[in-house]
């Protein structure tokens, strides 16, 4: 959808300024910032638009993020209904294009225990420069919205944690606390971003604080 096509006067304001910095990259709050709008009238704003089936949501691309196949891949390596060509139209940078083999080697590549920064180097290793033909964002955009792969997320578990839910009994950690909430297996990492303002390595620093052996790391 274009919105500069349906887009007229009697649009409110706030929504013309959000729809205007809607671009598939920028997240909400980059989007409220760049809109100069507040950030809950622009999730309202969103909200509006998601409801009408105007725009979908996904996560936010990192390179830090784990992704893996659905069953549905099945249809992507069968070509049904042009898939394959489809992707390729969409992932492929200007220059020599590759035999859409190539794609299913990539998407059945992804897994639980490898990030897309590993990723990449596992087809660097392997001879194939995957960053000199496909545009990774996209590529991994198309498999989203397609359903042919899925976020896998990360979540901290604290055993202490989890004892202390079931006795009643607090437990005390040092400069960790503000994360203790956060460990009972059911808030994934990008939850804890959100809410606490705190990335990746962040997160993983305030973890340390717990005693050694007590927080597992999960991805699912």
């Amino acid at each position: 959808m274009k919105f500069a096509e349906i887009i007229d006067d009697s649009w409110d304001l706030t929504m013309k300024k959000v729809i205007h910095e809607i671009d598939g990259i920028k997240d909400v709050r980059r989007i409220a910032h760049d809109a100069d709008v507040a950030l809950d009238l622009t999730k309202i704003a969103l909200q509006h638009l998601l409801y009408y089936d105007s725009i979908l949501m996904i996560d936010l691309f990192l390179f830090g993020n784990v992704y893996a196949p659905t069953p549905s891949i099945d249809d992507f390596v069968a070509d049904r209904d042009g898939l394959q060509d489809e992707c390729a139209n969409y992932v492929y940078i200007n220059g020599p294009r590759l035999s859409n083999f190539y794609l299913c080697r990539l998407f059945t590549s992804l897994c639980t225990s490898r990030t897309l920064k590993e990723w990449i180097k596992l087809h660097l290793d392997q001879n194939f420069p995957v960053l000199n033909y496909v545009d990774v964002r996209r590529f991994i955009q198309f498999g989203v919205i397609k359903g042919l792969i899925y976020r896998v997320n990360k979540y901290a578990v604290s055993s202490q944690y989890l004892a202390s839910l079931v006795t009643g009994q607090s437990v005390q950690i040092d400069r960790g606390d503000v994360l203790q909430k956060y460990t009972d297996g059911q808030h994934c990492f990008d939850q804890i971003t959100v809410e606490q303002n705190m990335g990746d390595a962040k997160i993983m620093e305030q973890l340390r604080q717990f005693q050694k052996g007590d927080v597992e790391i999960i991805y699912r």
